[in-house]
Formats: C-alpha cells, sequence, structure tokens
C-alpha cells in the first residue's frame, strides 16, 4: 500500500492594525521559494548579549499577505475535490494560535453574507471569500447541476467543550460517537442534508457558521470558542456502496491565559480547547516518529483526534493549513506552530479508495437463488416436453418394435431426468435455507460485538 506524507501549507498573515499601533515588528518572512519559513530565532536568558540567529523551515507551500484567491490555488483545492470524488477521504485542516487567520481563511470574513444564494463564490470572484464557500462552487461546477454521476451530502458540527453539537439542528447537542466496521468513526444522530446545487451547499455554510460558538477576548474580539467540521459526503449514483468525502476542519487556535485573562465559562472553554489540542499534539508527534509510529497512538484520549483518525496516519488524503501572526510579541506562539507543522509534515498516510463492502453470503444466496430459478425453468420446460409426447396419437402399426422402444426409452430418460432436477431443486433449497440460518446468525453476533465495543469506549 502506497503512502504519503500530510501535506502542509504556511500562511503568515500581514500585521493587524493593534499590532502596528503597538509598534511590533515582523520577525517571520517568506522567502521568494514559497515553500520556506524564516525566523529569528529568541536568545535564551542566560545568554545576554549573544548574536540572535537566523533559522528556516521547509514545508510543501509558504505564503505571506496573500490574497484568498492565491491561498486557493496554493491549496490545489480542485484536486483534492476530484480526489473525493474518486472516493478518497480527504481533510483541510487549519491550524494555529488564535487570532492567526485560520478561520478568516476557511469562511471568509464575517462582513460577507451568504444568505444570498447569488454569492456563492466561484475560485476568483468575491475577493475575501474562504476556502470552504470557495470549494463549494468549485464542486458544483465539476459536477454541473443536476448532477449526474454523484449525491451530495452535508453536515456541520462543532466540538465544544468536549461536547459534539450539530450546527445545523442547534437542539440536537452532546451527541454520541460511534463505531462501525465499514463506516469507522462517526457521529450518531448528526445530521445530513441533501444538497442539490451550490445554493443549498452555501445555505448550509452559513447556518452552520452562524451558529458556531464564538467570543471575546483581549487577543481577537471574534474568537473560536470550538473546533468545527463542515463535511460533505459525495457518494457515487452508479456504484452503491462508493462514498468519498471532504472535511474542513478550523480549529479553535491555542491560547495563554496569562495573555486573554479569561475567565468563569470562557476559561472551561480555553482549558478544553487547549487539552484536545494538546493530545493533538501528541497524537502527531508519535505519528511523526518512526520509532513510535507503531506503536500506541493516543487517539482515544479526545474526541477530537477519534474525529480525526481517518486524517492522521489513516487511509484518507490531508492538507494542513498553519496559519501564523508574523508578530514579534507572538514570537513563541508562532515557533509552536511551525514545529507543530514540520513534525506534521511527517506524518504518513495510506490514503485508499475503499471499496464498495461485499457481503460474501448474500452473494452466494444470490447465485443459488438464480439457480434455483433455472433449474425450476428448465424442469418446467422437460414436463411440458414429456405431456406433449404423451398425448400424441398412438402409434402405427407400421413402426417397427425398434421405434417404439427408442420412444420409450427416450420418454424414461427424460422423467429421469425430471427426477433428477427435483432432487437437485431440494437440496438447494436445503442449502438456501441453511445460509440465511447462518447469515442471521452472523448479524447477531456483529451487533453483540458491536454494543460491547460501544459500551467499552463509553467508560
Amino acid at each position: 500500500m502506497m503512502t504519503e506524507n500530510i501535506q502542509v501549507l504556511v500562511r503568515v498573515r500581514p500585521l493587524n492594525e493593534a499590532e502596528r499601533a503597538r509598534g511590533d515588528h515582523e520577525c517571520i518572512h517568506v522567502t521568494d521559494d514559497c515553500r520556506t519559513v524564516q525566523f529569528v530565532a529568541p536568545v535564551a536568558p542566560d545568554r545576554r548579549g549573544a548574536k540572535s540567529v537566523v533559522k528556516a523551515l521547509t514545508f510543501d507551500g509558504a505564503l505571506c499577505g496573500s490574497q484568498q484567491s492565491e491561498v486557493f490555488r496554493a491549496s490545489k483545492i480542485t484536486q483534492l475535490l476530484r480526489d473525493a470524488l474518486e472516493g478518497y477521504a480527504v481533510t483541510i485542516l487549519a491550524y494555529g494560535q488564535t487570532g492567526s487567520g485560520k478561520t478568516f481563511t476557511m469562511t471568509g470574513p464575517e462582513s460577507l453574507d451568504y444568505s444570498d444564494a447569488e454569492q456563492a463564490p466561484l475560485p476568483g470572484e468575491h475577493g475575501a471569500a474562504g476556502l470552504i464557500p470557495r470549494a463549494l462552487g468549485e464542486l458544483f461546477t465539476m459536477l454541473g447541476t443536476p448532477s449526474h454521476s454523484h449525491f451530495v451530502r452535508a453536515s456541520y458540527l462543532e466540538l465544544y467543550n468536549e461536547a459534539i453539537n450539530d450546527l445545523l439542528n442547534p437542539e440536537s447537542t452532546n451527541l454520541q460517537l460511534r463505531w462501525q466496521a465499514k463506516t469507522g468513526v462517526f457521529v450518531e444522530n448528526l445530521l445530513q442534508v441533501d444538497c442539490e446545487g451550490v445554493a443549498d451547499a452555501i445555505a448550509v455554510f452559513a447556518e452552520g457558521t452562524r451558529n458556531r460558538k464564538v467570543g471575546s477576548h483581549l487577543l481577537n474580539k471574534d474568537s473560536s470558542r470550538s473546533h468545527c467540521i463542515m463535511t460533505l459526503y459525495l457518494p457515487r449514483k452508479d456504484l452503491r456502496g462508493a462514498e468519498g468525502r471532504i472535511c474542513f476542519v478550523d480549529l479553535a487556535g491555542s491560547e495563554r491565559l496569562m495573555e486573554t485573562h479569561t475567565t468563569g465559562e470562557a476559561l472551561k472553554e480555553t482549558s478544553h480547547i487547549n487539552k484536545s489540542l494538546f493530545v493533538l499534539g501528541n497524537v502527531i508527534s508519535a505519528l511523526a516518529d518512526p520509532r513510535k509510529r507503531a506503536g500506541h497512538i493516543p487517539y482515544r484520549d479526545s474526541k477530537l483526534t477519534r474525529l480525526l483518525m481517518d486524517s492522521l496516519g489513516g487511509e484518507g488524503r490531508t492538507l494542513m493549513l498553519a496559519c501564523c501572526s508574523p508578530s514579534s510579541l507572538y514570537l513563541d506562539e508562532t515557533l509552536n506552530t511551525l514545529h507543530f507543522a514540520s513534525r506534521a509534515k511527517n506524518v504518513q498516510n495510506r490514503p485508499v479508495v475503499p471499496q464498495p463492502a461485499v457481503d460474501t453470503q448474500a452473494m452466494l444466496i444470490q447465485q443459488l437463488q438464480a439457480t434455483l430459478v433455472s433449474l425450476q425453468e428448465e424442469n418446467a420446460c422437460l414436463k411440458l416436453r414429456n405431456d406433449a409426447r404423451a398425448s400424441e396419437p398412438a402409434a402405427s402399426s407400421t413402426h417397427t418394435g425398434s421405434s417404439s422402444m427408442s420412444a420409450g426409452s427416450e420418454i424414461a430418460a427424460l422423467l429421469a431426468d425430471v427426477r433428477q432436477l427435483r432432487t437437485s431443486n431440494e437440496l438447494i433449497q436445503r442449502s438456501h435455507d441453511a445460509l440465511l440460518r447462518e447469515n442471521q446468525q452472523l448479524k447477531t453476533k456483529l451487533e453483540r460485538l458491536e454494543k460491547v465495543f460501544y459500551h467499552s469506549e463509553e467508560k
């Protein structure tokens, strides 16, 4: 099975108004090759007077102060959409410190109103539109409306204080994670909306974004207080069981409590955010280290990492967008993001297109049923031929004795064939009934095992 590394694209936003007013300077910049990020390594406190060292990290791509359309092209979203249509599980993941531009990159500014279907952005249109609305427009441009090859369904969830909430149905909260052999990890009772065109998909996106938890603190007046995942499911119309999907993951930003000065409910939110990101870091570190990769990977320590199992070291295809602030004040946080992204670049996935599940017992039963029908038809044909011969007028007296004997022998042979077919039919029917019973026993056993697995997970 072929492996490929997670693709990592770094986006460095420009200094914002508050940072410029404070006199912050840019401590990192992107080189001309659009792959390397340079930064000034901080001097240790016990080495005052030592010269700063310029260091660099190289990624699959790096952008600084770029337009949204350029980020869309550099992310190669169009190719990832094609991969999803072919049946791959694709994930686009935005990671970074709070206020680094993750949500702006994924969704665009709040000022852009998507309630009007005419604002469904296509690549190159609506300059401030984020990756998600641009990808929706591109997807339906590729499929056409209506689509003759795929169905499109969409869901939108948030992970808030370790509880999974349905953003398309705000009353549906604290949903449970489940597991099945065929589908892997999934969210039970999560609403999936059919999308016949780009207007439907944009409406889903707008509704989910509107219901997302946001808050304000010293570092960001519109800080995301939850991890959000919008998923497009793309089942094929011509092949039952073949389904690709693409997930857009906008993670909440890591925060330092001493800088945000959060209290009360906001403090609880920050604690949950930092804990889940800490577990995500542990998973990335384990997967990036060849010595640990074959050992225990702590996916189960957080619901976030369980949701991302296919994306991190699994059978999916993943792009990480590492968003950074260039401000010298946040150099430590920016370096943490870059080092995290550098480790993620070493994580290997095994992208495969899952084959439609084949029920071998059901196939065997279907084959036996077809054989049974064929034998029954042949049996009826032989009976008709036999009845026709029996109703023929008596043979002429001029017929020789040998002719009469020949006809009698043929009739006897036909009767023997009929008896043999009846016996075969009975054997096939008994085999068919036995297979049905065995299939039911296996289904009962599988359901019992899944219940045991769910109970062990919930504990």
